[in-house]
């Protein structure tokens, strides 16, 4: 079923993890791995937002926030969000969201 459909693309992306780096940012930076998105939840994380904060100032479902938040971590390889502040550099510019959500 759904369940089982979903733990296989889970798996999927497990095994084959993104190797690109998003346009504007150096391959050396931990941010590299990081959607647009991602960015602004690893930055809203660094200033020690919890998910539920984070989901009112992104406009979006705590149950988002929490699968973005699982991403960033899996992308920066760290497993606990008290982890993030220490791998934002200067190389990642802070992200605010204007009134529709979208990245200012």
């Amino acid at each position: 079923g759904t369940a089982e459909l979903n733990a296989a693309i889970l798996d999927l992306r497990r095994e084959s993890p993104q190797t690109h780096a998003y346009p504007g940012r150096s391959a050396g930076s931990p941010t590299t791995m990081l959607t647009p998105r991602q960015r602004q939840i690893a930055t809203l994380l660094g200033a020690g937002l919890s998910n539920k904060d984070i989901a009112r100032e992104l406009f979006l479902a705590p149950g988002t926030v929490k699968l973005h938040v699982a991403a960033v971590l899996r992308c920066l390889g760290v497993k606990r969000r008290a982890q993030v502040p220490a791998l934002l550099n200067t190389t990642m510019s802070p992200v605010h969201a204007d009134s529709e959500g979208f990245a200012s």
